[in-house]
């Protein structure tokens, strides 16, 4: 099949079909007096729509005007939404390639296009792009596009992008295919090489995955987190405080806000907590010092106490955290529980558990409680933290593809705004946890 026959036939074929046939003639007895004024006036516009693509066929050019065939399918699917077999998203989804590729002035060559080579199949999952295609320049059949059929303008921004390095042969092969798809339900379609039998769908997926990385892209549609953090202290803020002593921790929380990736930002939020868990013993040694020189049994003490596992030295940090003053009688125990108990109903406590139950932690939902809750909250956080960075076969790993409801309200409405409450607490007013007293050690 030629490519001038794949630009125009089927758009000719289908305007006449909507605005010259007995299909549009008996849709057009059902309606009333002036829905069918209204049906005459739109299926005229088409019917000179089609005339001019007739005309630019023969004359074997490009059409200049697809995007007014595009504005008039879309009001005639505004208007007309029952019409018999309507082909509307296909039909725009064709007009906005064919624009874009009229406009880069293509060669409407003679060039025969092999259209039992390819079919357009369901990805079956979501895509970060509207328009993505690799061309496989030893194998030909090899190639494959993907399309996102729900936000046109996005499809046709990222199409008009790619076409100075996509081949024509692969934008008609995809035009060609459009045209036959009669399924246009899935949010994302594939354009792969047509086999027998069928290829299986998790095979296309995972082939159009790959594709997709081996082009530095992500495959993933990320989940936002943009709240500013959650700080009850800030008006403790005050000059006269030695703040320095946290340059290292505030350049990771400047790191920390410029992070949007809801996953990335805890594992962010995690490298504090991380260096306060083992600050604190530190801490702990020179108010016990109180000055006084350090000898090297003070330092066999200290290493006693920092070499410990990492979930211990967590679960103590936040023991400790959890019974400083967040205002008036409140302490930051008594705000975590509370946050914990308004996650339900916003999301099912089912999900929760699942959550839970992911991550190998057996306690329920209601076992978060108060004289508990640092305990609990500590494995919940490291749990996380294990299961975000441990990829092994025989451990659950979490990823977007993994990111559950229960996990989404778990972090982003319990563990983030939490952790911000928490690590702000300690660093905006001096305490006796995790800052230190003096700026040197004694040594002799």
């Amino acid at each position: 099949m030629k490519k001038i026959d794949i630009l125009y036939d089927w758009p000719i074929s289908e305007i006449t079909r909507m605005g010259d046939s007995e299909i549009a003639e008996s849709f057009a007895e059902s309606l009333d007096e002036m829905k069918i004024n209204a049906f005459s006036s739109l299926t005229e516009k088409l019917r000179e729509l089609g005339a001019r693509l007739e005309s630019a066929k023969a004359n074997r050019a490009h059409f200049a005007e697809w995007h007014l065939v595009d504005s008039s399918i879309k009001e005639f699917e505004e208007q007309f939404s029952t019409f018999p077999d309507s082909t509307f998203k296909k039909f725009r989804i064709f007009s906005t390639l064919a624009g874009k590729i009229s406009s880069s002035g293509v060669a409407l060559d003679d060039e025969e296009i092999d259209v039992a080579q390819f079919h357009l199949r369901r990805l079956g999952q979501s895509s970060n792009a509207s328009w993505f295609s690799h061309e496989n320049n030893t194998n030909f059949e090899n190639s494959l596009v993907i399309l996102g059929t729900n936000n046109l303008e996005l499809l046709g921004q990222e199409f008009e992008r790619d076409v100075p390095d996509v081949s024509p042969s692969l934008v008609f092969h995809t035009l060609a295919q459009i045209s036959e798809c009669q399924d246009f339900s899935d949010d994302y379609l594939v354009l792969v090489k047509r086999t027998v039998p069928p290829i299986s769908g998790e095979a296309i997926a995972a082939f159009a995955n790959l594709a997709v990385l081996a082009s530095g892209k992500s495959i993933h549609v990320p989940r936002r987190y943009r709240n500013p953090p959650h700080i009850a202290t800030r008006e403790s803020i005050n000059p006269e405080n030695d703040y320095h002593q946290w340059n290292e921790l505030l350049g990771v929380l400047s790191e920390y806000n410029s992070r949007d990736e809801v996953l990335m930002k805890f594992l962010t939020l995690y490298h504090v907590f991380e260096n306060l868990m083992f600050k604190r013993p530190i801490v702990q040694l020179e108010l016990q010092q109180s000055g006084r020189m350090f000898s090297i049994r003070d330092f066999r003490r200290l290493y006693d106490q920092v070499n410990m596992a990492e979930a211990t030295a967590l679960g103590r940090l936040f023991a400790s955290i959890f019974k400083i003053s967040a205002g008036g009688t409140s302490t930051f125990e008594h705000r975590i529980v509370h946050r914990w108990k308004g996650l339900v109903p916003n999301v099912r406590e089912v999900d929760i558990e699942h959550a839970l139950k992911e991550m190998k932690i057996s306690k329920k939902y209601s076992d978060f409680k108060l004289k508990h809750a640092a305990g609990y909250f500590s494995e919940i956080v490291y749990a996380l933290r294990c299961a975000i960075v441990h990829n092994k076969e025989t451990e659950f790993h979490l990823t977007y593809a993994s990111l559950t409801a229960g996990f989404a309200a778990l972090i982003e409405s319990f563990l983030l705004p939490s952790l911000e409450e928490l690590c702000f607490a300690v660093i905006c007013s001096p305490n006796t946890e995790v800052w230190y007293q003096n700026k040197q050690i004694s040594l002799y």
